[in-house]
């Protein structure tokens, strides 16, 4: 059932046509993280995914982070460090599947960058590779499940391609979330996103854009804020100043977002 139109927030996003890969700017999550990302991980295979885990393998709340396109499996590890020591959920960061160039994507976009350029509006189209995407990353919550963890304790968050991805997923798993998180993502698959909101509850959604973000431009993100008030998705967008990035402010909300909503009451 959808919540009250009184319950959403304000809050919106833009699609991914940059050329070059997503940078996640690891350079502000400071050198403890560093050393957490460096250290031997615990790495496994959920879902079809092979993931990354910091925290504490017990505990009863989880943030599921999915990183950009064009970056290494990797590459939001030390973020998910400094969520899971400030939270105390365990942190899971699956890699894409598809290599590209030096990094990894969740799907080609290749042929959306022609389509984008040629002047199309592609807010209603499924990038092909989206579903497949997104099952698997239903696979690492299953996972989750079948360890203890309830989904309504786990937060499913991501940057960039890795945003929008996590939209997908988590507006159609089969049970409903913690919360969603969109690090300057956008607003595609209008109508797919649509019915899966009419399925059944949708949790909180926290996105963060950057106003001066020249790969998914702010105007845009406001167009995912504006669909999601329509379909009556509780938002909250947290504009900052900068590009496509995940600067302090960012990483604070997203911190207190999962804190607020798995972290404290699972305990």
């Amino acid at each position: 059932m959808r919540l009250s139109r009184e319950a959403a927030a304000c809050v919106s996003c833009l699609w991914l046509i940059a050329c070059t890969p997503d940078s996640a700017p690891a350079s502000g999550a400071g050198a403890q993280d560093s050393q957490d990302s460096t250290r031997p991980g615990r790495t496994d295979s959920w879902g079809g995914l092979s993931v990354e885990r910091r925290g504490d393998e017990d505990a009863d709340c989880a943030l599921v982070l999915l990183h950009g396109y064009g970056a290494p499996g990797d590459d939001l590890v030390p973020l998910g460090s400094t969520v899971a020591r400030a939270s105390g959920c365990l942190a899971v960061m699956p890699a894409a599947p598809e290599p590209v160039g030096s990094g990894r994507q969740w799907w080609s976009l290749d042929d959306w960058r022609r389509r984008r350029a040629a002047g199309e509006d592609l807010s209603d189209e499924v990038p092909e590779g989206l579903a497949d995407a997104s099952r698997r990353v239903q696979g690492v919550i299953r996972t989750l499940s079948a360890r203890g963890v309830d989904s309504e304790h786990i937060v499913l968050a991501g940057f960039s391609q890795g945003a929008m991805l996590a939209l997908d997923a988590g507006l159609s798993s089969e049970r409903p979330l913690g919360g969603i998180v969109v690090l300057s993502g956008t607003l595609i698959a209008r109508s797919r996103w649509a019915a899966a909101i009419g399925r059944g509850e949708t949790p909180p959604v926290l996105m963060t854009h950057g106003r001066s973000d020249s790969l998914l431009t702010f105007d845009r993100a406001d167009a995912l804020r504006r669909f999601l008030v329509e379909e009556e998705v509780p938002v909250t967008l947290v504009p900052f100043a900068g590009g496509h990035a995940i600067p302090a402010v960012a990483r604070e909300r997203l911190i207190g977002f999962v804190r607020a909503r798995v972290g404290d009451r699972a305990g």
